[in-house]
């Protein structure tokens, strides 16, 4: 989505000191407004302008893009913020006018920085990209690998641009491999052994942060567990996954191909929760959800216990995804068939607003895929994205605009 579109939709709403709104019409004060348009473009920033102007890259007043964030002192110290959108005007929260506005910045004397917090935004000054459409194929310097190897998106080195894990057996132990999205993936940033064993399909990957730092891998062991029920092992981002960070055993008992998992938070504990997804041979026979609850050491279900989604099940070339597509701060389902109508891969997002029972989007239709190919989402140049991860004698990229 282009940065104007976004600001704009924010152009009236009424200005309070301390407001959080969280969507347009709602009250805010500046920070509140530039934070929050940043949000829907994927990127996290905090939440005043004390923070902020210390954060992201400092840019020189004459490199100043669409998009860059303008920190004013007024005489007493920084206290406002505006969001640039060329021509030498901003959009900001106008405590003087009581809304936010758009107007020109004023005086270039009381700037005291710019900073920069969204990677490659020369897309976001682009035509918009429409839904289905590719923004990008690439090939990453990553020799052919084995179905075994699995992929993630985060970021690694704290840039806020992300990174494509690539977890794979080593000659012992697990590797991880990440490419270094500031590039568009050309080039490592890490290549490791870890603490984790060689594994099978008795595993699953995510990514997510059980403590701040860099991001640590969850490692869902499925089956094949001394307890005889699905566990979870944490490998340790800050000491580049040398270590363990936690380990437990979960509720749930031990789980097969029927079964995939993602985390998230749920219930917003500050925890991350591990969405168990039952795709097959559910009791509804519909795709059905349970959630383990991190607060309490996955040792028992969020409530309600059991979700069932409006989705068939589907036993064949399904992979799902969570992530916040419209920005309610409800995690939504994303689910990809490989098998779609008419050779293409189809695609619906379900809204975790209403516990999996609606649409979002409905049978977007992208390329062909097969067992070759592996699925992460996440946002590209400001873009709201799905990566088609191919396994081939070099790995190749595929984003997709969703």
């Amino acid at each position: 989505m282009l940065i104007l579109d976004i600001s704009k939709k924010w152009l009236e709403s009424p200005y309070v000191f301390g407001g959080n709104g969280t969507k347009p019409g709602e009250e805010v004060d500046c920070s509140r407004l530039v934070q929050q348009i940043m949000k829907e473009l994927g990127i996290k920033i905090t939440r005043t302008t004390k923070t902020q102007h210390k954060e992201g890259k400092e840019i020189n007043i004459n490199d100043m893009i669409p998009g860059d964030c303008i920190y004013f002192d007024y005489g007493k110290g920084i206290q406002h913020v505006g969001l640039y959108i060329g021509d030498k005007k901003m959009i900001h929260a106008s405590s003087t006018k009581g809304k936010v506005v758009e107007e020109d910045i004023g005086p270039y004397n009381y700037i005291k920085t710019i900073r920069r917090f969204l990677p490659q935004t020369q897309f976001l000054l682009q035509p918009k990209y429409k839904s289905g459409e590719y923004i990008l194929h690439t090939r990453a310097p990553l020799n052919y690998i084995d179905k075994s190897c699995k992929f993630l998106l985060g970021d690694y080195n704290g840039n806020k641009i992300i990174d494509l894990f690539c977890i794979k057996n080593g000659k012992n132990r697990t590797e991880i491999h990440i490419l270094n999205g500031a590039d568009n993936f050309q080039s490592f940033i890490l290549q490791v052994e870890t603490a984790l064993y060689m594994f099978d399909n008795e595993f699953e990957f995510k990514i997510g942060n059980y403590e701040n730092g860099k991001p640590d891998i969850y490692c869902i062991k499925k089956n094949k567990t001394e307890s005889n029920a699905t566990e979870i092992h944490i490998l340790k981002g800050d000491d580049d996954y040398k270590s363990f960070l936690y380990s437990t055993t979960t509720i749930l008992p031990e789980t097969d191909d029927n079964w995939t998992f993602d985390i998230g938070e749920y219930n917003n504990n500050g925890k991350f929760n591990i969405y168990c997804i039952h795709k097959y041979n559910t009791i509804s026979k519909f795709i059905e959800i349970k959630i383990l609850d991190g607060s309490k050491d996955y040792y028992s279900f969020v409530e309600p216990e059991n979700i069932k989604t409006c989705l068939h099940e589907n036993k064949n070339n399904m992979e799902f995804l969570l992530r916040d597509y419209n920005k309610d701060d409800k995690l939504d389902l994303y689910c990809i068939n490989k098998n779609g109508e008419n050779n293409s891969t189809k695609i619906n997002i379900l809204s975790g607003a209403s516990y999996f029972k609606e649409f979002i989007i409905k049978e977007i239709n992208l390329d062909k895929t097969d067992d070759n190919y592996e699925f992460c989402a996440g946002v590209y140049g400001g873009y709201e994205c799905l990566f088609e991860i191919k396994r081939n004698i070099m790995l190749e990229i595929h984003i997709s605009v969703i």
